[in-house]
């Protein structure tokens, strides 16, 4: 999945959201999953909605600049094409990002399959829902999930097995009427200190030319 918009999703992070307090999402069709269409569908229950059936996987939409996949964490609403969004702070706490976190940079990159894409969205809703001081699993708890054995046991074995590395930037979008939402992209990697000491320099030297030349 990461090959099909690497270039689209490295550009959020520039000229979309990173840059702006409100952006507009709109579907990438056919549908909210587009193409492909990596959701399946199974049945969920949460402190503030369910049972239900829903579809779960990644939407595919766009800010009008870039085309990338956000993902659900708030099953208390439902989704819709064209909803006005505030780029909002961390609204989960430093424990519930750091978890996401280490699901993105441990398995987003694994994202090939309805199976895979539906059980990192279940995943996403165990992280954001579930009590934090026991194990997360998807088939107990505060929020659970079923009717899909496949996506249950593929979310599961990814948040029991979970990575310590937290290399992803979280961007949250937020909606009064509609489904809040995330998405994640490689946090980039800062330059060392030297390097950009040197670069500084060497741009203190070019104005100092410049300004010998026009003397």
């Amino acid at each position: 999945m990461k090959r099909i918009l690497a270039a689209a999703a490295a550009s959020l992070f520039v000229a979309g959201p990173a840059a702006a307090s409100t952006v507009t999402l709109d579907y990438v069709g056919p549908g909210a999953f587009g193409a492909p269409n990596l959701a399946q569908n199974v049945t969920i229950q949460s402190p503030v909605r369910g049972p239900i059936g829903v579809r779960a996987g990644p939407f595919h939409v766009t800010d009008g600049v870039s085309e990338f996949f956000a993902w659900c964490f708030d099953i208390a609403q439902n989704v819709a094409d064209g909803v006005s969004y505030q780029v909002a702070g961390n609204p989960l706490g430093s424990a519930r990002e750091g978890l996401l976190n280490r699901l993105f940079t441990s398995y987003y990159d694994d994202i090939d399959t309805g199976v895979e894409g539906a059980a990192f969205q279940v995943a996403i809703w165990e992280i954001v829902y579930e009590n934090l001081s026991g194990p997360l699993d998807v088939s107990t708890g505060l929020f659970s999930a079923w009717n899909n054995s496949g996506v249950v046991a593929q979310a599961n074995s990814w948040l029991s097995n979970l990575g310590q590395e937290e290399n992803y930037e979280i961007t949250y979008f937020a909606s009064g009427t509609n489904q809040d939402l995330l998405t994640g992209q490689v946090a980039p990697v800062p330059l060392p200190a030297g390097i950009l000491l040197l670069g500084s320099g060497l741009g203190a030297i070019a104005v100092t030319r410049r300004r010998r030349k026009t003397a």
